[in-house]
């Protein structure tokens, strides 16, 4: 933004008030049709740009307001709303895989299974193959368009003398390249797999116990380990739903960057 200074009367320029009032109220009109819609009908950038300038009193204006609640009803709840719901199955699966059915196998955690029950131990595949299919690669595919974007546009940011793709710190982007890299390390040290090319493990199919891989196991829960509590910090998405616990958030985050 050129002349930011001139943004405040713009914006007041944008609310009509009438003289007259009814039943003590006033007719109140807002032109914000340009705020919405770009000059050839695609989404206007002046949100965007606005967010840029890093200052609360322009973004709590009443003109703003009017926007931003425009766009969170008519447009963005209900994708935001379907993508978390999608996000939410794909956790409980995770849980559901590394932790309680496991557990039921008279195991005690995602890597430690106890009964040669095959029902359990086919749920527990189901389970991580709905992951690795569903989560895994889609996150793979999400970050390396970003990231091919980024490098197109030329939008890096330096770290160091490091240069990095700027998406990678926009949002919860950073946490969610830590659930990439940490379900790749799942994948890639999956004690089903390994235990599959074990001849003496074919009577046993789809186990996680065999002798050979004691060491693998523990790396593989580490990566469990950081794949649940990546999970759980983009789980903070969903208090837009409630301002008490979205400016505890915000608080708690400003809080851990000082």
């Amino acid at each position: 933004l050129d002349a930011p200074a001139l943004l405040q009367p713009l914006l007041d320029g944008l609310i009509w008030r009438s003289r007259l009032t009814e039943q003590g109220q006033r007719r109140v009109i807002y032109f914000v049709k340009h705020l919405l819609v770009g000059p050839n009908g695609q989404f206007a950038q002046g949100l965007q740009w606005l967010t840029e300038t890093g200052s609360p009193k322009l973004v709590c204006h009443p003109a703003i307001a009017l926007v931003t609640d425009l766009i969170w009803s008519r447009i963005a709840f209900r994708r935001f709303l379907i993508g978390k719901i999608w996000f939410l199955l794909t956790l409980l699966i995770f849980i559901l895989g590394q932790a309680i059915l496991p557990r039921l196998s008279g195991g005690s955690g995602a890597a430690d299974e106890g009964s040669d029950d095959l029902t359990v131990r086919v749920a527990i595949f189901i389970c991580r193959c709905f992951i690795y299919a569903c989560s895994m690669l889609s996150l793979i595919s999400s970050h390396v368009r970003h990231a091919l974007m980024d490098v197109n546009r030329k939008r890096f940011v330096s770290v160091y003398n490091f240069r990095f793709p700027a998406y990678m710190f926009e949002g919860q982007a950073l946490a969610s390249l830590f659930l990439t890299f940490s379900l790749v390390g799942m994948f890639i040290f999956e004690p089903i797999l390994q235990c599959s090319a074990d001849q003496a493990n074919r009577d046993r199919l789809f186990t996680e116990r065999c002798g050979q891989i004691e060491d693998e196991l523990v790396v593989y829960s580490f990566f469990s380990l950081c794949a649940m509590l990546s999970y759980f910090v983009l789980l903070t998405d969903l208090s837009v739903f409630s301002t008490q616990v979205s400016a505890y958030v915000l608080i708690l985050h400003r809080v851990l960057v000082e």
